[in-house]
């Protein structure tokens, strides 16, 4: 039933071979995750089926806890923000420790470098030397990442408001410490300059990366599948930039993500011709302005190609019901489009504000 509904939506006409694909593809589920800073909560949805070995290694870092306490250690304007690769104790930016890692994963190009894309930093001339790190691409780097080192592997992309987060961190003025910390980010520049020092309240921290628990299908992040879910999905068929309704993590909104959603909710009612989860009086007005259409089939009941008196005994049949909803040694980079020159200079040897 659910597939004749879809079918006349005002999408309408989606090929009924999209529909059974949608059956027939492997319910694989993306992982959303979510980093808590010190400037706010960025969501981000894995490639969990395009980059499994990347996605895979992140997530070892983030559930044992090793991304806690770090510190945004780098960040370009325009280019890219960092982290996931040092901490520091009480003793400021002077005792920053590099974060245990594990084994380097190998390295999974192939999806764009595209603003709000995440993706794995690793060492000058090592295609598959990533480890921990990871940064946030702040505008389009395709042209440049995509095929320097072998290409920076895509691993993720930050959903919602989230980038709103990271351009703020972006804003922020920078001081120098040579090696890693030549972009070092920092909340407040001339007390930074003063005390000689960054400390933890100076930095951007990482308090958290933890996975969401969300229902698979639910694509607007409000905790339940629905009809407003589809019309996310509905909304970014076919898209390679925005990943709310990639469910599988495969790169690209498709008929999979569509089966994701459909299982993850009971069918619609019959007679649920605005496609809210309820079935009500505002069915009925979909149907009566819509009524004797060949056209907008969304009130079509009974899929006869016309909306007509017997959609309304449908509607009639079931008013008012509401159906179930299931519940270091290098320096990671990458390097801008210019050489890279790595400074060795002491903690604010060199200092810079930046716009």
């Amino acid at each position: 039933m659910w597939i004749t509904k879809l079918l006349r939506t005002p999408l309408g006409v989606l090929p009924a071979v999209v529909a059974i694909l949608a059956i027939m593809c492997s319910l694989v589920n993306a992982t959303i995750v979510r980093y808590d800073t010190t400037l706010g909560t960025i969501d981000a949805r894995l490639y969990d089926t395009a980059t499994p070995l990347s996605t895979a290694n992140f997530l070892g870092y983030s559930s044992s806890g090793r991304y806690d306490g770090t510190f945004i250690h780098r960040s370009i304007p325009g280019f890219i923000t960092q982290g996931g690769g040092f901490s520091m104790d009480a003793a400021g930016i002077f005792s920053a420790t590099s974060v245990v890692t594990d084994p380097p994963v190998l390295n999974e190009p192939g999806i764009s470098n595209l603003r709000g894309t995440i993706a794995m930093a690793k060492l000058g001339g090592d295609p598959n030397s990533a480890t921990s790190q990871w940064f946030f691409n702040l505008a389009d780097n395709s042209a440049n990442l995509d095929a320097q080192n072998g290409g920076f592997t895509v691993f993720g992309r930050v959903v919602g408001s989230g980038m709103g987060v990271v351009d703020s961190i972006a804003a922020l003025d920078r001081v120098s410490a040579g090696g890693a910390f030549t972009d070092l980010p920092v909340l407040d520049f001339d007390a930074v300059i003063a005390q000689g020092n960054a400390f933890n309240s100076d930095v951007v921290l990482i308090n958290s990366v933890t996975e969401l628990s969300l229902p698979d299908g639910d694509y607007d992040f409000d905790g339940d599948v629905d009809g407003d879910d589809f019309l996310v999905w509905q909304n970014t068929l076919g898209s390679t930039t925005e990943a709310e309704a990639d469910g599988n993590g495969n790169g690209i909104v498709d008929a999979a993500d569509l089966a994701i959603w459909q299982a993850g909710m009971s069918s619609f009612s019959d007679g649920d011709y605005d496609f809210d989860s309820d079935v009500d009086g505002d069915d009925f007005l979909v149907w009566q302005k819509t009524f004797g259409s060949t056209i907008n089939l969304g009130a079509d009941g009974n899929n006869n190609g016309i909306v007509d008196a017997a959609d309304l005994a449908i509607w009639e049949a079931e008013f008012g019901t509401t159906p179930a909803i299931a519940a270091a040694t290098g320096i990671p980079e990458p390097a801008t489009l210019g050489l890279v020159v790595l400074g060795t200079t002491l903690l604010l040897g060199i200092r810079r504000r930046t716009a």
